[in-house]
């Protein structure tokens, strides 16, 4: 256990992360690559994984709202950022003087931005959205569509950066929606250039298209979540690239007790102890985002042992059943993500026992949660959700 921590953490191994990003740019070529970052980083910690993804070959950073973009402004962040998803034109002013490359799939939106960047001396970069097939936001694929766009490009004051689409099925095992769709966008583009629209880059693929469908990678990806260690599916050519899982979760037993049989553990009462039982108390719960719904099923590490939940996850606790865990102690490390001897729980396996995906999995773990980068095997740094501490508190 690190010192002055509480006895629940997110360790963010920095060198698997940056291996599994030079990986990636060994698989693309010198494809333009921006490293999506949403999320927190995926629940890692955006402006930490952001400089490192930098460090390790991306060219550019992709977050989902402008307020993230904004955070990793702050945080000394200058590469390019483009924001996937709308932006208020209550933000256009401050984003189109940091430069942020902003959704666009409206006249009247671009039209507006036109007009501010105007004003500023500046030019507003767009992200075209084509809706291929994802049925979220874009233009659909038309004629109209393309007629749209081209009166867009004729803005004086804007500049057409990319031309993007999403895939809504890449990583499924038939791929026959996905080249559906990249069919469209190609006729899409090629609407485009006939009518003289060029754009600095072209982009589709996410995590499974850069994997699975390489004829989609143009000149720019968007790497997601296999950047930070799991594949989109199981069924995705995972002999493609290796990549591996950067969080661990850790905590250490807080209290060891040895139950009779019939004893009840948790709310509700849903377990009770058919023969005499050891039972370790763990400070994560479904606030720290241990989902409720690994109630009586989830399983962590002790000792290199599997240790099954027993009874409901409560807020800030679970109870896990330590019986075959020899020589077990209070105080001991159990993992409830990661390895442990020769043993693992990784986020794809929650997954499945709580019915979700690992994408969850990993962006869920909470705030509260500290944060411990490690290097070279060793802590480098960390981030503490402790913003309200008065200086000198701790």
């Amino acid at each position: 256990m690190h010192d002055m921590i509480r006895p629940l953490w997110a360790e963010i191994d920095l060198d698997i992360l940056m291996e599994n990003m030079r990986r990636i740019r060994k698989l693309v070529g010198d494809v333009w690559i921006v490293t999506v970052i949403k999320a927190d980083g995926y629940g890692h910690g955006a402006p930490e994984i952001a400089r490192h993804m930098l460090e390790a070959g991306a060219d550019e950073i992709a977050v989902a709202v402008v307020t993230e973009a904004m955070q990793l402004r702050a945080c000394g962040i200058t590469a390019p950022i483009t924001i996937l998803s709308f932006t208020p034109l209550d933000f256009a002013e401050a984003s189109i003087r940091e430069g942020f490359a902003l959704a666009c799939y409206s006249y009247g939106y671009a039209e507006e931005l036109d007009r501010i960047a105007g004003r500023l001396g500046l030019k507003a970069k767009l992200n075209i959205i084509s809706d291929t097939g994802m049925g979220r936001l874009g233009f659909p694929v038309s004629d109209e569509s393309a007629e749209e766009v081209a009166r867009i490009a004729s803005l004086g004051n804007v500049e057409m950066y990319s031309l993007q689409s999403h895939f809504a099925s890449s990583d499924s095992g038939d791929k026959s929606y996905a080249h559906m769709q990249l069919d469209r966008f190609r006729s899409f583009m090629k609407s485009m250039a006939d009518k003289g629209v060029s754009f600095r880059y072209t982009a589709m693929s996410n995590s499974a298209g850069v994997i699975d469908i390489p004829e989609a990678r143009f000149n720019c990806v968007r790497p997601g979540i296999m950047q930070y260690g799991y594949y989109p599916s199981d069924e995705v050519d995972r002999t493609v690239i290796d990549v591996r899982p950067v969080m661990s979760l850790k905590s250490v037993v807080v209290m060891l007790k040895t139950v009779p049989s019939g004893t009840s553990i948790g709310y509700g009462s849903t377990f009770t102890a058919e023969k005499e039982t050891k039972v370790a108390t763990l400070p994560i719960g479904y606030a720290d985002g241990y989902f409720r719904n690994l109630s009586n099923k989830g399983e962590v590490l002790i000792g290199g042992k599997r240790c099954r939940v027993l009874g409901r996850v409560c807020m800030d606790h679970i109870m896990v059943d330590a019986t075959g865990c020899d020589g077990v102690r209070e105080g001991d490390e159990a993992v409830i993500m990661g390895s442990q001897g020769e043993d693992s729980v990784w986020a794809d396996e929650i997954a499945d026992k709580a019915g979700t995906i690992p994408y969850e999995i990993i962006c869920a773990v909470a705030k509260r949660v500290p944060r411990v980068y490690m290097k070279g095997g060793r802590e480098a740094f960390r981030t503490e959700h402790l913003e309200c501490l008065p200086k000198g508190a701790l």
